[in-house]
C-alpha cells in the first residue's frame, strides 16, 4: 500500500509536469487531511523532485536513455562530470559553477566536448 504522503507528493507531480501547475498550489490541494509529519515528508518528495528535475544531472540521464552510453561517457562512477570532458550550459563551464547540480531550462543550451589537450 503506497502511503498517504508518498500518494500526494504524486499528485504534485502529475500536476506540475502534465498541466504546469505551480508546485505549491497544487501541494496545497494534494497535502489536505495529512498530518504534520506526512505533510513535511510529502513536500519534502514533491518539491525535491521538482528542483532535482531541473538540474544538468537529470538532464544528461535522460539524455542517456535516449541515447545509450552517453551518460557513462559523461559523468564517472561518483555521478561527477568526467575530467576530460567539459559541460557548458548556456556558455558557462559548469565545472567552475555548481557542476552536475547546475540548473538547467527547456529554453538552456547544453554543449558537452571532451577535452583536448596536447602540445
Amino acid at each position: 500500500m503506497i502511503s498517504p504522503a508518498r500518494k500526494a507528493a504524486y499528485e504534485v507531480l502529475l500536476r506540475v509536469f502534465e498541466q504546469d501547475a505551480y508546485a505549491d498550489r497544487a501541494f496545497r490541494s494534494a497535502a489536505e487531511g495529512l498530518d504534520e509529519r506526512e505533510r513535511a515528508f510529502a513536500q519534502r518528495l514533491a518539491y525535491g523532485s521538482v528542483q532535482r528535475v531541473r538540474t544538468l544531472d537529470h538532464a544528461i540521464g535522460t539524455l542517456g536513455r535516449d541515447y545509450p552510453g552517453v551518460r557513462q561517457r559523461v559523468l564517472d562512477e561518483q555521478n561527477n562530470i568526467r575530467r576530460h570532458v567539459n559541460v557548458f550550459v548556456d556558455g558557462e563551464n559548469v565545472r567552475f559553477a555548481n557542476g552536475g547540480a547546475t540548473q538547467v531550462t527547456n529554453d538552456s543550451e547544453v554543449r558537452i566536448y571532451p577535452a583536448i589537450s596536447g602540445g
